[in-house]
C-alpha cells in the first residue's frame, strides 16, 4: 500500500506540479519548466484554487516522447 494521495480528475490520475516533480526526480523550478516546454494544457479545474493539476497520462506520453538532453523542446510543440 502506498501512503501517497492520488488525486482523480473525472476518474482519471492527475498530478500537481510537486507531484510531477517527485514523479521525475525533478526540482520544482526544474518540472514548471519542463511542464511549459511540453506544450500540454493544466486540467481546467485547480485543487485549492491555485494549485494546478496535471493529467497524468498525456504528461507521461509527452515526458516519454521527448527529445533527448540538451534539445530544444520548444521546436516540438
Amino acid at each position: 500500500m502506498s501512503d501517497k494521495i492520488r488525486i482523480l480528475y473525472n476518474g482519471k490520475l492527475a498530478l500537481t506540479t510537486a507531484q510531477f516533480a517527485d514523479r521525475y526526480g525533478m526540482t520544482m523550478a526544474t518540472a514548471y519548466k519542463t511542464l511549459s516546454r511540453l506544450g500540454l494544457d493544466p486540467l481546467p479545474e485547480q485543487l485549492d484554487g491555485r494549485t494546478k493539476l496535471w493529467p497524468a497520462a498525456p504528461v507521461d506520453d509527452a515526458m516519454r516522447n521527448r527529445p533527448g538532453k540538451g534539445a530544444n523542446l520548444r521546436a516540438h510543440r
